[in-house]
């Protein structure tokens, strides 16, 4: 059932495995077994990341579209964000916050606004209102992962590799970069494989 680049995420509880996959937002419990259809996905029919929130909806960002919420009880979806055809293509990788916030990637359709300056890439989405997040490098290809004081996301430009910022303090984005660069280590030993 699984296209090759299709994005996966978890359930809050770690039971299902969320995908999208013909044109349809699938669950298929952990431990194997049928994949249920939770809905239709809106637009072109492909997403390019989503996340399960604690609330038992999930959050999908359709490809060339908007960010979907979708019940995974009733498999209704409604619209969160639509892009500004003008600016925006899409968004990328959507990311709940313990808090129910949405992180996300704008994917644009100029990286450089009026101004000359690069446009904010990190976004966070809360009840309606879209909030640029500042001080962190990441590309529109980036992966985030949320824990409510770090945020881990994959770069891959200009150089590549795992970052890890801190929404906290000096001494707590100081011991998130050790354990980013202790990570990288490991792993360039063979020992993170």
């Amino acid at each position: 059932d699984l296209e090759s680049r299709t994005p996966l995420f978890w359930s809050p509880d770690s039971a299902f495995i969320g995908y999208g996959s013909r044109k349809k937002l699938w669950r298929v419990p952990a431990v194997g077994g049928q994949s249920i259809a939770v809905c239709d996905i809106p637009g072109n029919g492909e997403i390019v990341g989503g996340d399960w929130g604690a609330d038992g909806s999930i959050v999908i960002a359709v490809w060339r579209g908007g960010l979907q919420r979708v019940s995974v009880s009733s498999g209704t979806t409604t619209a969160l964000l639509e892009p500004d055809p003008a600016t925006q293509v899409d968004f990328h990788f959507p990311t709940f916050l313990p808090d129910g916030k949405v992180l996300f990637i704008t994917h644009w359709v100029d990286n450089r606004g009026g101004d000359g300056r690069p446009r904010p890439l990190l976004h966070v989405l809360e009840r309606g209102e879209v909030r640029p997040v500042t001080g962190v490098d990441v590309s529109d290809e980036s992966w985030l992962v949320a824990d409510g004081e770090r945020l881990l996301f994959l770069r891959r430009e200009p150089t590549a590799g795992w970052s890890c910022a801190s929404s906290r303090d000096e001494p707590a984005r100081r011991r998130c970069r050790a354990r980013t660069r202790a990570s990288s280590s490991s792993r360039s030993k063979g020992l993170g494989k």
